[in-house]
Order: C-alpha cells, then sequence, then structure tokens
C-alpha cells in the first residue's frame, strides 16, 4: 500500500478505537500528539524501502535497513515492532516526557496498523520471521484501483469521527 494509504487506516484505527473506549487506561484522545504519533507509526515499517514516503526523507537509513533488512523483511514484522516500539519508549522515557505510554502506544498503534494493510497486499507479510509459513497475503495491489477506493473511504471515516470529537474537515459546519 502507498504511504497515505497506511496512514489514513492507522488514524482511522486509532479514531475508531478512542471512540469505542477500546484503549488502554493512559490518556489517550485525539489531541495532544496522540494521532502524530500513529501517523509517524504507520510510516516506519517502510523505513526498509527507499522509494517509499519515509524512506525518500531518510534515504541513508533506508537504504542500510533495506541493504541489512530486505524490503519486508525483518523489520516488516513483530520484530520490528517490537524494537520500534522499545526505541520509541527509551527516547521518550530519557527526554522524560509525560505522555511516553501514549507516545509509544500511538506509535506502536500506527506500526501495526500498517503491517495489517500490507497483509492486504499481494506480497503481504511475514508477520514471524524466520517462520515464513505464518506469511499473511491479500488480494490487493499497491497503487490499485481498489486502494484508491479505501483510501478515500478511509479519509470518509476519519471525517465522520473527527465530527464526532468536534472537529469539521470543511471548517463551515
Amino acid at each position: 500500500m502507498r504511504g497515505k494509504t497506511h496512514s489514513a487506516f492507522g488514524i482511522a484505527l486509532a479514531l475508531i478505537l478512542i471512540r469505542l473506549n477500546a484503549l488502554p487506561p493512559i490518556g489517550i484522545n485525539p489531541g495532544h500528539g496522540f494521532l502524530t504519533f500513529v501517523f509517524i507509526g504507520t510510516l516506519l515499517p517502510d523505513l526498509d524501502h527507499n522509494d517509499s514516503t519515509i524512506g525518500k526523507r531518510f534515504p541513508i537509513i533506508s537504504w542500510l535497513t533495506e541493504k541489512i533488512l530486505g524490503h519486508r523483511g525483518l523489520y516488516h514484522s513483530f520484530f520490528g515492532l517490537f524494537f520500534t516500539t522499545l526505541l520509541f519508549y527509551l527516547f521518550f522515557k530519557t527526554l522524560s516526557i509525560g505522555s511516553w505510554r501514549m507516545l509509544t502506544f500511538a506509535v506502536g498503534l500506527g506500526f501495526v496498523s500498517h503491517l495489517m494493510t500490507d497483509s492486504m497486499t499481494i506480497h503481504g507479510v511475514k508477520w514471524l520471521p524466520p517462520f515464513k509459513e505464518f506469511h499473511i497475503k491479500g488480494p490487493i495491489r499497491t497503487g490499485s484501483t481498489i486502494e484508491s477506493i479505501i483510501f478515500i473511504s478511509l479519509i470518509l471515516i476519519i471525517g465522520a469521527l473527527l465530527s464526532d470529537f468536534g472537529f469539521s474537515i470543511l471548517g463551515v459546519i
């Protein structure tokens, strides 16, 4: 999937979980940087691909990650999720950021949402490398009309959910 679809899915998932009160009791709301770090988390797994949205922003890190781990390799798995959330946890704790639990959870939620959406594509995701048997694939081609329809649908869902929190995507309603 493309970066924008990953981000839209992650934000929609986060807003749905907030709306359903289905998140851990660590003071999460759509403000206070939570959605920003969900967004960041949705892009991080593609650091292993230098032509991705985030890979283009951090070309040296992306090139190294792709050469060492391969695209949709070890970093596109539960290992990548654990490693990334651990790094953000240590970063937030070291800087004594008061919302460290919420922000760490946000990065992890965004990361796992990325893996979920990539699992819907024809290339899929190997969630537990080196165990290749646990490879989840779907029917969607990256950049296809189906992905575009999913993206537009997610934007509409995000707009509806944000209106529940008092935001208006049009600014006039």
